[in-house]
């Protein structure tokens, strides 16, 4: 995906980020303890091939590893030249791969009473066994937005163990989880900003916007992504118009392809999807109004909930996730055509799922139907064309960054992120696992 870049100048006339640790003044919230005495940091970022991803530092003396930012991980998982006991960086590590030495830190701990996690393989290592090991070492943070520094004496981490080299060089080193936390989870579940609000570091309160839908990328200090942890950005968005809803922990969210893992877990950061519509038409929701749904797709325990939206900003989070019936209307609405019979998430700026990738006519773009989603019964975020129809992929091409979900295939649940957020602006809270969703103010953008 293109990046652009604006002038120092630009930069200097940015608005400062205005910490808020909480959401004191608005009805039913309880704020967690010392929320609003901690601290914060301020990270902009920009593309890997994931998603977003940041540098921080890591061990003694420090190393920097590059991350990929990923609401959907937990603790902070970085690569490490550990290949099922064959510790080697020529052996495990391909030439040219960010990765963190552990055995160079003279403060790391490793912690043998975790068990050792096993993935039957994941989306960083497609066709590979992911498996993760655990320790503890000093984790340090840099802003690139004001300079400012902020360091965990020492958090949880997994360390990579593989059964052999990574078979690719990957852009990133690791992941930067920030996952909701169940009270049951131990230290393996724990992403590093929530180890650091529990350690009175960082406030619980998290927020995320994007300016690559705004006029500039100014409030993201020249980078894509804003993410603040222990804080929001309250100059980008009015908090009286932001709207908290409860995460859901349902079973149900293991019910999918892509969170289908052994074993089960469910803290995502979730939210009810109560309803869409484009233009003024609405398109079920249901799993008995999906194609593939007959008698032997049939959930007794899932079909009867509300459909759940993940929050995520890696490459599933890209393209407005919608019904095939939705999708369908929308095809034959702004009279698209198939450009492109395939599509891999994540190597593109357009995700489709397993459908094709349809093109339209850049002109008539204007005329399109609005896209509005309904969250919790309660919220309705609404879509103006150029929010779902990309031109960064391939230019002079206009392609619909739509993706039809089949919930009697995939489950319950599906992706939502960067299309339907690139104007508004998100926040989880550790301390309550509320997610919050506000408008970014219209000047942004308009």
């Amino acid at each position: 995906m293109s990046k652009t870049f604006i002038t120092a100048a630009t930069l200097l006339a940015a608005v400062s980020a205005i910490p808020h640790g909480g959401h004191n003044g608005t009805p039913g919230y309880k704020p967690g303890n010392g929320e609003d005495s901690c601290g914060q940091i301020i990270l902009p970022m920009d593309d890997s091939v994931h998603g977003a991803a940041f540098n921080i530092s890591l061990g003694t003396p420090a190393q920097t590893v590059t991350l990929l930012a990923d609401w959907t991980w937990q603790t902070t998982w970085v690569d490490t030249p550990d290949c099922y006991g064959n510790y080697s960086v020529a052996d495990c590590i391909p030439k040219g791969q960010n990765f963190f030495n552990d055995q160079a830190s003279t403060s790391f701990v490793d912690d043998k009473t975790q068990i050792t996690q096993s993935w039957l393989g994941t989306d960083y290592t497609p066709g590979l066994g992911f498996r993760n090991d655990f320790g503890s070492d000093k984790l340090c943070f840099h802003s690139d937005a004001n300079g400012e520094n902020l360091c965990a004496p020492s958090v949880e981490i997994s360390v990579s163990n593989f059964t052999s080299k990574l078979p690719v060089i990957f852009d990133i080193g690791g992941v930067f989880g920030l996952a909701p936390v169940l009270p049951e989870y131990n230290s393996t579940f724990w992403p590093t900003p929530y180890q650091m609000w529990k350690q009175g570091i960082l406030g619980s309160n998290n927020g995320w916007h994007m300016c690559g839908g705004l006029k500039d990328y100014s409030t993201c200090y020249g980078k894509k992504y804003l993410t603040i942890l222990g804080g929001t950005d309250t100059t980008v968005y009015d908090t009286k118009k932001t709207v908290y809803h409860p995460t859901s922990f349902s079973p149900c969210l293991n019910s999918g392809p892509h969170l289908n893992l052994t074993p089960p877990r469910y803290n995502y950061w979730s939210t009810v999807w109560s309803g869409i519509w484009v233009g003024s038409t609405s398109y079920s929701l249901k799993a008995d109004a999906a194609p593939a749904y007959n008698a032997t797709t049939a959930s007794p325990q899932c079909d009867p909930i509300d459909a759940l939206a993940v929050w995520d900003q890696d490459k599933f989070g890209y393209g407005a996730a919608m019904p095939f019936a939705a999708f369908n209307a929308l095809v034959s609405l702004t009279d698209a055509h198939i450009a492109y019979n395939n599509n891999t998430p994540g190597l593109f700026a357009v995700n489709s799922g397993n459908a094709s990738i349809w093109q339209v006519d850049c002109a008539k773009v204007s005329s399109f139907p609005t896209l509005t989603y309904e969250f919790g019964h309660k919220q309705n975020i609404t879509l103006v064309p150029s929010q779902y129809i990309d031109t960064s992929m391939y230019a002079g091409q206009c392609l619909l960054n739509a993706r039809p979900w089949d919930r009697a295939i995939e489950g319950a649940q599906t992706f939502f992120g960067l299309t339907v957020l690139s104007r508004s602006h998100l926040e989880f809270d550790f301390a309550t696992n509320m997610v919050g969703i506000s408008p970014l103010n219209k000047e942004l953008y308009e």
